[in-house]
């Protein structure tokens, strides 16, 4: 019974670690990706920068062009994020819950907050050539 405790233990312990580093891909990929969080004015989205390193960044996009492709973008903030094992992320040092993270979607609720946070991923033909691969 001992030996299965430790085999039970042990193969827990792999598939935490295996869940924070799936996430972290998700989350930046091999080297950075744009999430964009949509609000009520279309004009304006919220876009956040995740790499690698640890980096987040946070810009105000306006939309481009009379089709609304592509964005014009501002910063606004920029710090570190990072995950824990608790499903948390820890995002310029405010607290996330990680409600759902997908491909196609992140939901994070901040702590303290009901408000929910919808991320959904950028195309790279709508991230301006001068904003790919910042800070490298």
């Amino acid at each position: 019974m001992n030996k299965t405790f430790v085999f039970l233990i042990i193969t827990l312990m792999t598939l935490c670690s295996c869940q924070k580093e799936n996430s972290s891909l998700l989350l930046c990929g091999d080297g950075y990706r744009y999430w964009y969080e949509n609000g009520k004015d279309k004009s304006k989205v919220l876009i956040h920068y995740f790499d690698k390193d640890g980096q987040w960044l946070l810009f105000e996009g306006h939309t481009m062009g009379f089709n609304h492709t592509g964005y014009d973008m501002s910063l606004l903030e920029r710090g570190e994020w990072n995950l824990s094992k608790e499903n948390n992320i820890e995002i310029s040092h405010k607290k996330y819950t990680v409600i759902c993270m997908e491909p196609s979607l992140i939901v994070l609720q901040k702590e303290g907050e009901k408000a929910q946070h919808s991320l959904s991923p950028m195309k790279e033909e709508d991230i301006p050539d001068n904003y790919k691969m910042l800070w490298k």
